[in-house]
């Protein structure tokens, strides 16, 4: 796929056609909750430009109605979890400029 592997844990695998600008587009997650479920998407991710956008979009969200299930420091990324209207997990996140990847914080 011409992706670089920018991360890799006992869990899974991170992949990004540009490592420079963005941290990874796929993440490779080991893995299924159970056979019941019948959502194979792990994650959806979207990158918002600015740190007042990912404020703006938490706003938004709620006010129509979605709940977050929670807001997690990265170090590297601050981002909004919650589900979509199929209720698939989704991120909206904020690079924060800095290259760690960690949880540092989960509200």
């Amino acid at each position: 796929m011409g992706m670089t592997l920018t991360k890799v844990g006992a869990l899974g695998a991170f992949f990004s056609a540009d490592p420079e600008a963005v941290d990874h587009e796929i993440a490779l997650i080991n893995g299924r909750p159970s056979l019941e479920d019948p959502h194979w998407i792990q994650q959806i991710s979207m990158r918002v430009d600015s740190l007042d956008d990912l404020r703006d979009f938490k706003r938004r969200i709620q006010a129509h109605g979605y709940q977050l299930d929670r807001i997690v420091t990265h170090a590297s990324a601050i981002g909004c979890y919650f589900r979509d209207p199929e209720n698939n997990p989704t991120e909206v996140f904020w690079l924060t400029g800095y290259q760690s990847w960690a949880q540092m914080a989960s509200q």
